[in-house]
């Protein structure tokens, strides 16, 4: 290890910074025991140990971020927050998008089971009935007393108009055939539905149903696209805390396990720091920091010299006396 000292790889004798070093680090979690000299320590302290260890670097990202937008165009951002921002707009646009897409389903759900609710009722209550009567006679009533026709199977098709999805040929057989089927039976949601449903309990639970559903629907609709979109980045931060806890579980146990294996004389190969140990924030020293400033200044290139004439050979004099001679 070049801290340890010794030679580079031009031959340069290198300082010798540490002592010795232990590593224990895991998958996941980095460890290491280092050992130094009261010298080298003091001198770590001087220069900070996040410099003295070669952990801090400055670098400089003039016109390197050339990215590809969400169009799959090469796209060159100025900083972070501009890439942040281009993030931004687009996940804007689709949460607008979802949170329209959610009240419509939302909304044809609530027509499917307030209709299923209100056939049952009307069927107890003998407004309606389907008992020994013919399926057109029962449609034209059910249209005459305001029902329609099935509002999810309606949002479905609506969706895929919208999305312009193709399909293949087999695919466009069988919607061909939906078609022909639903046209002739928009109201197959209802006349489909077992005869046990007009049970008292079957008719509490689709009301209960039928309650909850509205419920979940005014909820949405008191809701924005923003708030979609906080609730999506908790959910994501509960998550991700949810992993962190199951890794310091296992690496609790790991610990507990390497710690009763640990005999006397031993080495502590234990992932977690000491207890006695000393925390450290990283900072920015000023040496570093004029280093950054002066490599964020843009420098005016150089103008390019004029290329230099060669100037034409003197000839001496004698040789021109000569030539004039034999002439």
């Amino acid at each position: 290890m070049k801290m340890q000292g010794g030679q580079d790889d031009k031959g340069k004798e290198l300082p010798k910074l540490i002592e010795d070093f232990d590593n224990n680090s895991s998958h996941d979690r980095v460890k290491f025991i280092v050992t130094m000299s009261p010298t080298q320590m003091r001198e770590a302290r001087k220069q900070g140990l996040h410099e003295y260890f070669g952990l801090v670097k400055s670098m400089v990202f003039a016109n390197t971020m050339v990215l590809f937008n969400h169009a799959g165009k090469l796209t060159v951002y100025n900083n972070t927050t501009d890439i942040v921002k281009d993030h931004y707009e687009l996940r804007k646009t689709y949460y607008l998008k979802r949170h329209s897409f959610l009240l419509e389903k939302m909304e044809a759900r609530v027509q499917f089971i307030t209709n299923r609710a209100r056939f049952i009722l009307e069927n107890i209550e003998k407004k309606i009935t389907v008992m020994n009567v013919k399926r057109k006679a029962i449609e034209a009533k059910l249209k005459e007393r305001g029902y329609a026709s099935d509002p999810v199977k309606a949002w479905e098709k609506k969706v895929r108009k919208e999305q312009d999805l193709e399909l293949s040929d087999d695919e466009e057989d069988a919607a061909d055939e939906n078609a022909q089927l639903e046209a002739k039976s928009d109201y197959q949601y209802l006349l489909s539905m077992p005869i046990y449903n007009l049970t008292l309990e079957k008719k509490e639970a689709l009301l209960k149903e039928k309650g909850q559903i509205e419920h979940d629907f005014d909820v949405l609709k008191k809701k924005t696209p923003t708030d979609l979109w906080e609730e999506d980045l908790l959910d994501l931060e509960k998550t991700l805390d949810k992993i962190q806890d199951d890794f310091k579980k296992m690496e609790d146990n790991n610990a507990k396990s390497s710690g009763k294996s640990k005999g006397k004389g031993k080495k502590d190969t234990s992932i977690e720091p000491s207890k006695l140990g000393e925390h450290i924030d990283p900072f920015i020293s000023d040496v570093r920091k004029k280093t950054i400033m002066r490599s964020g200044v843009k420098t005016e290139p150089k103008a390019k010299k004029e290329p230099k004439v060669k100037a034409e050979p003197k000839v001496k004099a004698e040789k021109v006396k000569k030539e004039a001679k034999v002439r």
